[in-house]
């Protein structure tokens, strides 16, 4: 998720379905600043 600094392609699906395996919003994570590597 590190290069994938907007998060739109396979990490942040990746961090949305580990947060609904946890019971969490699936937003969670999700909706912070970019850091970019």
């Amino acid at each position: 998720s590190v290069i994938d600094n907007v998060c739109r392609g396979a990490s942040g699906q990746g961090i949305a379905n580990a947060n609904i395996m946890c019971g969490l919003p699936v937003t969670t994570g999700l909706m912070l600043c970019a850091m970019m590597p």
